[in-house]
């Protein structure tokens, strides 16, 4: 059953950030993405992104980037497609 079953569309791309747990957050957006969209996490840099998460989610991308500013705070976006 869709977590939101009022809703009728699904989405190409979901962002997830300080939500939950990677696998939580793969529950929670498989039934909002098509067949072949993305799901991107955002997570803290010593954050472990998992290769696989269910769904099935596949890993394409694990990069890792700065936030400009005074206080540069390193982040990571990890991207995986729904099988």
């Amino acid at each position: 059953p869709s977590i939101l079953p009022h809703w009728q569309d699904r989405f190409a791309r979901v962002l997830a950030r300080a939500v939950a747990a990677p696998e939580k957050i793969a529950e929670l957006a498989d039934p909002l993405l098509f067949p072949g969209g993305e799901l991107v996490l955002w997570l803290d840099a010593d954050a472990k992104a998992p290769v696989r998460l269910p769904g099935p989610f596949l890993k394409e991308e694990d990069r890792e980037y700065t936030l400009p500013g005074e206080d540069a705070r390193v982040r990571r976006l990890a991207t995986y497609r729904l099988a």
